[in-house]
């Protein structure tokens, strides 16, 4: 008689300790890029911190690359001063831990037909930023506008901008964008 568990309606074992071990790798791989991104997400900077005392988090976008599949590269900050009216933006690269990336913050604000933005850019490990503004929200300010990029190395840039309050639709206004020196870790 033969062993059942040799062969299986004349399929040798070896075909199914191969699969095994593949599928053991595979759960494996899959932990460890699920650890990565644990270790990545309790290891992210307290944004409140960066940008200071009385700072509380108004809104934030992810940044998402879609192209290799939906992957979270980070976030975009905005926090609010509500006693001196500031706004601080900040961007947090949560791919790639520890390994320097090209980011870039802005802030700005849209008054009327205008659109002030200020940017600073450059290759940190963690985050790029704080960016502080004082803005108050009135009519001449309509709108409160904040956007992120991260670049990991080998690998095209991705962008996400919000807005922050009643920002007028349709048309583009004319831009004004000032660089500052950059900050960031």
């Amino acid at each position: 008689m033969r062993n059942p568990w040799n062969h299986i309606e004349g399929v040798p074992m070896e075909i199914f300790r191969k699969k095994a071990v593949a599928t053991a790798l595979g759960v494996v791989t899959a932990a460890s890029m699920l650890t990565a991104d644990a270790v990545a997400a309790e290891t992210a900077p307290d944004v409140a911190k960066i940008c200071g005392a009385g700072f509380r988090k108004v809104a934030d976008r992810e940044v998402v690359d879609y192209e290799p599949g939906s992957r979270v590269l980070g976030k975009v900050h905005l926090l609010h001063r509500k006693r001196t009216g500031e706004y601080c933006a900040v961007t947090v690269k949560s791919a790639a831990p520890g390994k320097p990336a090209a980011m870039r913050v802005g802030l700005g604000s849209i008054t009327g037909t205008r659109f002030d933005m200020e940017e600073m850019a450059g290759r940190y490990k963690s985050h790029i930023g704080p960016l502080t503004k004082k803005m108050k929200m009135q009519p001449k300010v309509r709108c409160i506008r904040f956007s992120g990029t991260i670049q990991i190395s080998g690998q095209g840039s991705v962008t996400n901008e919000g807005n922050y309050g009643p920002c007028p639709g349709g048309g583009t206004p004319k831009r004004k964008t000032v660089r500052r020196p950059p900050r960031g870790r």
